[in-house]
């Protein structure tokens, strides 16, 4: 009958009560779940994945066919403890390819359910990406529905999404100012769920944020590089690995050097993110040939790119990176819709967006070796310099680099 899963794949929501903290109960859970795939609450999937994946990986290259997980929807049914692509469900068009894996539209064959459902080569899946994401809960974050092992792939379904900013900026060349801080402070508060749940994205960007039909919400997704943070708020360890982690434009000085992280390093991540949507091309590349680590951990950060018509409130967002507090940049965003000057920000932009081509002049921003809104911030830093803390990108010497070349 349509809509009712098979029982013997169902653990209820008593059963799902393990006490992790004990040795013994995590292996029998993960006996129970080994060779299955299993619907169930939300709970702490991070030792049946990481103990997964210890086992598997010295496997992967082996024929064999493995099909388990955890399921978290209740119309994505599992028959016989299998789910499976063109049997339990099928794939109705390609959505996107991906660094790691590749996006697709998939149906539930019982129910009819769409979801979307990302194809990771079990080589390449990090267990730490279903461990963190699942213990998020925010209408600013796009949610996990299960997390499925098919032979080498893992394969993880979410909720699907209609549009994504990155293919909104691609059309529209560059985003209007009140837009694009709208989706800025929407991303903080995604960003402000993620810290307070202690998760780190550290890949903060564009092609990361899904919008809804009418492009006025967004939601944060992919967290294929993320990582939790202790009691403290920083990274477990610093980075040791052979690449950087994350997106280089989008990197936070601490990122490139390696250092262990905390939640500034998304708040960096995303104010380069407005400076992508303001300008139309990722910071940096107009005055630096990759790699740009060095460029990124010896200069101070890009405020020449800021857009010489921008208004003073998003200076003042761009000022708070100093402090490189979440709570300050979203308190900076929330002075441009109800501060003082609401009057100069419409809410034109922020009507359901028909994406059109922006003229010569939008696609090619015009470039200015002193921005007219930067007099009037450095005149603010010194008046608030015995008021504020950690707004002092402006108190680092920041300016145009003595050597700039444009193109």
């Amino acid at each position: 009958m349509l809509g009712i899963s098979d029982p013997s794949c169902t653990v209820n929501t008593s059963q799902c009560a393990f006490g992790f903290d004990d040795t013994s109960d995590t292996d029998t859970v993960l006996g129970i779940l080994r060779g299955r795939v299993t619907r169930m609450p939300k709970i702490s999937v991070e030792p049946f994945f990481k103990d997964l994946i210890e086992q598997t990986l010295n496997e992967w290259k082996s024929s064999k066919t493995l099909n388990e997980g955890l399921i978290f929807h209740h119309q994505l049914q599992p028959n016989s403890c299998q789910y499976r692509e063109g049997e339990e469900y099928c794939i109705l068009h390609h959505i996107q390819n991906g660094s790691y894996g590749d996006v697709f539209c998939v149906q539930d064959k019982r129910t009819g359910f769409e979801c979307a459902a990302k194809r990771i080569p079990l080589s390449h899946f990090s267990s730490e990406e279903v461990s963190t994401w699942s213990a998020l809960d925010s209408p600013r974050v796009v949610e996990l529905f299960g997390a499925v092992r098919e032979g080498l792939n893992i394969v993880l379904f979410m909720d699907l999404k209609p549009a994504c900013l990155s293919q909104l900026l691609k059309e529209m060349n560059s985003l209007p100012e009140d837009l694009a801080l709208h989706y800025l402070h929407q991303s903080l508060e995604a960003l402000e769920h993620l810290h307070h749940r202690k998760v780190l994205h550290l890949d903060v960007k564009v092609d990361n944020v899904l919008l809804s039909a009418d492009c006025r919400d967004t939601f944060l997704c992919d967290f294929g590089l993320s990582e939790t943070l202790d009691d403290n708020g920083r990274s477990t360890e610093a980075f040791r690995g052979a690449a950087l982690p994350g997106t280089e434009t989008h990197m936070a000085p601490e990122v490139a050097r390696g250092d262990r992280l905390c939640a500034k390093a998304d708040v960096w991540s995303s104010c380069c993110m407005l400076l992508h949507m303001l300008n139309g091309c990722q910071p940096w590349i107009r005055y630096y040939s990759p790699p740009l680590c060095l460029q990124i951990v010896n200069e101070p950060p890009p405020l020449w790119e800021v857009p010489s018509n921008c208004n003073n409130f998003t200076a003042k967002v761009f000022r708070a990176v100093g402090g490189l507090s979440p709570w300050s940049i979203k308190s900076a965003c929330e002075k441009l819709y109800h501060g003082k000057n609401q009057n100069e920000v419409t809410s034109s932009s922020l009507s359901p967006v028909t994406p059109t081509k922006p003229s010569a002049a939008l696609s090619a921003p015009t470039m200015y070796w002193v921005s007219p809104w930067r007099t009037t911030a450095v005149d603010e830093d010194s008046n608030d310099h015995d008021s504020e803390e950690g707004d002092g990108l402006l108190n680092q010497g920041m300016g145009v680099p003595a050597r700039i070349t444009a193109g």
